[in-house]
């Protein structure tokens, strides 16, 4: 996906007095110079299933008024419309009908006097997405002056999708509440606390919070961020205890909010030898690790079902010298 492939875009509507109709379309389109008059046509670099969907919803949010997607020259319009698909329902569930796909299939060339079927015949000019024109009054400094926010390029796309779609979103809708998100719902029974899906998560949607619960022993729980959530499942892959598990997408309500969601919470002990958290409803102090070394000392443990020579115990460590 191309990142950044809008900035420029971007940055000129922030700039431009009055608020723009655009309508965006594909590298490949054979003649887009006719369309509704209305409307500002910005020929983009690439075909749109290339362009990140943050990058289209913080256009309505830094000077245009309506974008509309033109997929009648598009080479793949099947696959486009699916690229776009998601955010257009996302934001028509919350009520905002500003962005926008006019479905079709692959356009052929036409001739300089023959509108396409179904379009408005009017001439107009297209602008190039990477190399928009500056008014020579701007240049000179005597144009009013209009600058916008632009989002800030640091950020990654899933947060880009999630601050622009707030920006627009006032306040959640019953169906924002039935419209699921990128973002993974977790369940974590069995948990033993060992941190391993806090360093896994590359967003850092979760965090272990370790709370007294008095004579040494604190009330562990592992907490998840919805609206930080990529849904990339690293936690559940890279979980040691396998216990980890997606009980289905949040819905975008959740993502609407800052807020953290308990996955799973346990007794557990600082082990006073090595320092690490375990489980525990025993009161114990030691982990099972350090518990096991401190009571074989000298012995070691064998893989289930290995026999060491001269023992006839599975798993026994051997005594031959």
């Amino acid at each position: 996906m191309t990142t950044g492939g809008l900035h420029a875009l971007q940055s000129w509507l922030a700039h431009e007095a009055d608020e723009r109709d655009l309508e965006l379309v594909c590298a490949e389109h054979p003649d887009l110079s006719r369309g509704e008059p209305d409307r500002t046509v910005v020929r983009l670099s690439t075909c749109i299933r290339e362009t990140a969907n943050h990058e289209l919803v913080e256009l309505l949010l830094v000077g245009a008024r309506l974008v509309t997607v033109r997929l009648d020259g598009c080479a793949e319009p099947g696959a486009a419309a699916d690229h776009v698909d998601p955010v257009v329902r996302v934001l028509r569930a919350a009520g905002i009908d500003r962005l926008s796909v006019e479905p079709g299939g692959p356009a052929e060339p036409v001739g300089p006097a023959a509108p396409q079927e179904g379009v408005a015949g009017a001439r107009r000019a297209v602008l190039d997405a990477h190399r928009l024109p500056v008014p020579r009054r701007r240049l000179f400094g005597v144009a009013a002056s209009v600058a916008r926010d632009l989002p800030e390029p640091e950020d990654d796309a899933h947060t880009r999708l999630v601050h622009a779609i707030r920006a627009l979103v006032p306040t959640a809708t019953p169906e924002l509440t039935e419209l699921d998100s990128p973002s993974l719902r977790l369940t974590g029974r069995g948990c033993v606390a060992c941190g391993v899906c806090v360093q896994a998560c590359p967003p850092h949607a979760l965090r272990l919070q370790h709370g007294s619960g008095g004579a040494g022993i604190a009330i562990s729980t592992l907490l998840q961020t919805p609206a930080a959530c990529t849904g990339c499942r690293s936690c559940i892959d890279l979980c040691p205890s396998d216990v980890l598990r997606s009980a289905g997408p949040w819905p975008w309500s959740e993502l609407l909010v800052d807020r953290e969601v308990g996955v799973t919470t346990l007794t557990t002990a600082s082990c006073e030898r090595c320092g690490a958290s375990f489980p525990t409803t025993s009161g114990d102090r030691l982990c099972p690790t350090c518990t096991y070394r401190r009571s074989n000392p000298f012995g070691s443990a064998l893989p289930p079902g290995f026999t060491m020579p001269g023992s006839t115990t599975p798993g026994a460590p051997s005594t031959a010298r």
